[in-house]
């Protein structure tokens, strides 16, 4: 579907592959004017231009794109030599689109032309497609050549083995593991399908790991599997490490508020340090002002002090004094009137 419309898109295309803009600048590939636009379409895209925006049109010139174009139309899409000649001209070209597509069509008409009863056609043909590019037809191809082998076999839990290890080389390790365990479902005791599928042989019994592990007394702990002895020593060692931590989270706390504590006692040292040396100023300021105050006392000077001798005053004789006379009457009150 793809070419077919590759073919139409190339049948309108005209036959110009150069615009020049007006601003200056060249665009090369396959121009088709639409109306007021002019599409030029390229090997990786297409650039859409307004009409006013070209200077002209140079349909003179050829492009590989157009080139590619003249001869994909040429080129009989069904026989294998004639597009591998058009893949080789485009891939010398740096076309890596046309390349691809190319490669994908080659790819599905060698895979036509195969016998597919051939197991040894398909997977050259497998490591054709891988080498070039197409996992998925290598994929198809080596499901197919696996099958081929398969059938071949029957019940050989030898050649099955032996399919399983080509299965597994050629990157496909799901369909090995199905093959090996079919190898020890014909014969349970087949070593190296027993030990493909990761199988030890231990204590007389083929065994997974993990029943090996049990059956040596080993215990699954976190993922790894040790002995009770090993699961128990990490258990007190990471009990050992918590109480560790917890001393030396204590350690620190202690730290810290002692260091709290020496900061605390040298700030109050220079506060009272400091109250002291003000007391001590201040006692010096008022021995100072004592001393200056003895400077300005008055001197006394004794003065001898004289007693004064008493002298004899003559005390005088008193008078005799005359005796009471006889009582004079009071005069009468006067009484009052009527």
């Amino acid at each position: 579907m793809r070419t077919v419309i590759v073919i139409l898109a190339c049948a309108s295309f005209a036959a110009a592959d150069e615009v020049q803009l007006k601003g200056g600048g060249k665009v090369s590939g396959v121009v088709e004017e639409q109306g007021d636009k002019i599409v030029v379409r390229m090997e990786h895209g297409s650039l859409t231009f307004a009409r006013d925006q070209v200077e002209q049109i140079d349909r003179a010139k050829s492009s590989p794109l157009q080139e590619y174009q003249q001869r994909f139309q040429a080129t009989d899409l069904s026989r294998v030599d004639q597009v591998e000649a058009l893949l080789k001209w485009a891939d010398q070209r740096k076309m890596t689109s046309a390349v691809r597509e190319l490669r994908e069509r080659l790819g599905r008409l060698r895979w036509d032309g195969l016998d597919q009863t051939n197991s040894s056609q398909i997977e050259i043909y497998a490591a054709w497609a891988q080498a070039n590019g197409l996992p998925e037809l290598a994929k198809a191809a080596l499901k197919r050549a696996l099958s081929l082998r398969r059938e071949k076999i029957g019940a050989d839990a030898e050649a099955l083995y032996q399919l399983g290890l080509w299965a597994k080389s050629n990157n496909m390790p799901a369909d090995a593991l199905i093959l090996f365990q079919e190898a020890i479902n014909i014969n349970p005791d087949h070593e190296f399908a027993r030990r493909a599928l990761g199988f030890q042989f231990y204590a007389g019994k083929w065994r997974t790991p993990t029943e090996v592990k049990i059956a040596m007394g080993l215990i699954e702990f976190e993922g790894d599997w040790m002995t009770p002895q090993a699961k128990e020593a990490i258990l007190t060692s990471r009990t050992l490490e918590k109480e560790r931590k917890l001393l030396e989270e204590a350690r620190r706390r202690l730290e810290e508020e002692r260091t709290l504590s020496r900061i605390e006692f040298e700030r109050r040292k220079a506060e009272l340090d400091a109250k002291l040396s003000q007391m001590n100023q201040r006692m010096a300021d008022l021995e100072a002002q004592r001393a200056a105050l003895r400077t300005y006392e008055p001197t006394y000077v004794p003065v001898p002090v004289t007693v004064p001798v008493p002298v004899p005053v003559p005390v005088p004789t008193p008078a005799p004094q005359p005796g009471p006379g006889p009582a004079r009457p009071h005069p009468p009150l006067p009484r009052p009137g009527p």
